[in-house]
């Protein structure tokens, strides 16, 4: 009869403890999951143009009849210097800003405070003969890269972030450019919307007339 007692006691101590475990497993399944890293900071690049932009651009005349060799240089008109503009709290890295468009636009981009080729650009040229007057354009064009940017930092417990800065960066394609000679006009015809738009013969038509 005693033995028969304390199998009983004992089912009714062990009772509770198991439903207190249960309880437990059910609240750690309903917490909040994390999103983020604790603490950390990182940038996320909102958008990425590439136009191309003159820096270079002379105009040239070749009267009819006329055959050419010679060379022709440009002086700079304009340059891209890379940078960013940033509003919000603390501190953002130009470079850093920087460094993750290169990620997103998937080419090198010069760092921050690099500007293009300020001097003056020179190439030999050689035409023959024409019926009509032409008009050239010879220039130096770069891509330049910009865009928009954001700056998150993820709170203490990793389930929310929030953005504490906000921008504008820009860059161009290091080491990469184009330096060329485009016919603009043939006598009193203008050529310049027969080019695409946005291209660079386009703008340096557009440019000298």
């Amino acid at each position: 009869m005693q033995r028969k007692l304390i199998g009983v006691l004992a089912s009714l101590v062990l009772l509770p403890l198991v439903i207190i475990a249960q309880a437990g497993a059910a609240s750690t399944a309903s917490a909040a999951p994390t999103i983020c890293e604790p603490n950390q900071t990182w940038i996320s690049i909102k958008s990425v143009t590439k136009p191309w932009r003159l820096t270079h651009i002379a105009r040239y005349g070749v009267a009819p009849g006329t055959n050419i060799k010679t060379t022709w240089s440009a002086s700079s008109t304009t340059k891209i210097v890379a940078g960013i503009e940033a509003w919000g709290e603390g501190s953002v890295s130009a470079n850093g800003v920087i460094g993750a468009a290169e990620v997103k636009a998937g080419v090198k981009l010069a760092a921050n405070l690099e500007k293009t080729y300020t001097g003056t650009v020179s190439d030999e040229v050689s035409f023959s003969s024409a019926k009509k007057k032409r008009v050239y354009a010879y220039f130096r064009g770069y891509r330049r890269y910009s865009g928009g940017f954001e700056k998150w930092r993820c709170s203490s417990d990793g389930k929310s972030k929030s953005r504490v800065k906000y921008g504008n960066w820009r860059s161009f394609r290091t080491g990469v450019y184009a330096q060329e000679t485009t016919l603009c006009a043939r006598g009193g015809e203008w050529l310049t919307s027969t080019y695409p738009a946005g291209s660079l013969d386009r703008l340096a038509c557009k440019a000298i007339r």
